[in-house]
């Protein structure tokens, strides 16, 4: 929306548009499981995790952005800003035995998937202070 020149050292511009972020979080894992049943930890059974996550919101963001210039090439910023955004995530998440032997619990021995993905229509959200 362009900037307005308040004195000669501070200067002030007000923003608003359209917003995207992408957010990624991979992660791999190794687990040491013990059964309840299991006290003498005889039976350490061990297992590779791994857990995918991504996130995209998309929105509609409106602020202001405060400049002091202190120098010809320094400056010190603050930004203060509002949005609605519409979230989109999904999440992968697998967990495989590596080790199978006969345990008090059969269930350590089993693969486990999880899978979903979840929609948020229009949440309020972000206030930007750096």
């Amino acid at each position: 929306t362009g900037s307005k020149v308040i004195n000669n050292n501070l200067l002030s511009a007000a923003y608003i548009g359209v917003d995207f972020i992408k957010l990624k979080q991979n992660s791999s894992y190794t687990a040491d499981m013990y059964s309840a049943s299991d006290l003498d930890y005889e039976y350490l059974q061990k297992s590779d995790g791994s857990d995918d996550l991504s996130s995209y919101y998309t929105g509609f963001v409106f602020g202001e952005t405060l400049t002091r210039l202190l120098s010809t090439n320094y400056a010190i910023y603050g930004k203060v800003g509002a949005g609605m955004y519409w979230m989109h995530t999904t999440l992968a998440a697998t967990q495989v035995p590596i080790d199978n032997f006969e345990t008090a619990s059969p269930y350590l021995n089993e693969t486990y998937y999880a899978n979903d993905t979840d929609i948020i229509s229009w949440s309020f959200k972000r206030l930007i202070i750096p």
